[in-house]
């Protein structure tokens, strides 16, 4: 890339500013708030300080809360729009498929509202693209050898369903990464 059009790049960023989406999901006290806190260098999510005893046995369920962060990288004022997407409850229950689907049918509904924004004969110019670009999956630490993931079906429907919107959308498709067992 030539240098005039790095200039021109980074002009357009320090004006416009960069969009940027995280997710973090894993179980309570794995350090999702902590990784956030420190990455902004300031209190973003809410820590939580104890669990109260009489009300500890109640499985609230997930809920996931997307939360936008304003922030300046560096000293020429590149502004970096910063949605970061907490899951609390995400892993602490006995029987955690409902999590799954939750995080799944929340990431497809991001997809199907590009979709839509772009079917549009006269489009929003405010419009904001909030598709998470980097999901964090927080593991407890413990000494044993992992298991194998739960999120393993969790990110193969993800990816079918954002390879199936990208060949709606656009004209190039993902194909899935090659499988490493035999048949």
């Amino acid at each position: 890339m030539s240098t005039s059009a790095l200039r021109l790049r980074k002009k357009k960023n320090v004006k416009k500013g960069i969009q940027f989406c995280l997710m973090v999901c894993g179980a309570s006290g794995t350090g999702r708030t902590t990784f956030v806190n420190t990455l902004c260098n300031r209190s973003v999510l809410p820590g939580k300080d104890s669990d109260d005893p009489s009300t500890a046995h109640h499985e609230e369920g997930i809920k996931i809360k997307p939360q936008t962060i304003e922030l300046e990288l560096d000293e020429e004022g590149t502004r970096v729009s910063l949605t970061v997407v907490d899951t609390p409850g995400f892993g602490d229950n006995i029987d955690n498929e409902a999590c799954f689907a939750e995080i799944l049918t929340y990431l497809e509904r991001l997809y199907d509202d590009i979709l839509a924004e772009e079917s549009r004969i006269k489009r929003n110019p405010r419009f904001r693209d909030n598709r998470v670009h980097v999901l964090l999956y927080f593991v407890q630490p413990t000494g044993q050898p992992n298991p194998p993931s739960p999120l393993t079906p969790l990110l193969t429907t993800l990816f079918q369903a954002t390879a199936s919107a990208n060949s709606t959308s656009s004209s190039c498709a993902a194909s899935p990464p090659a499988s490493t067992s035999s048949p």
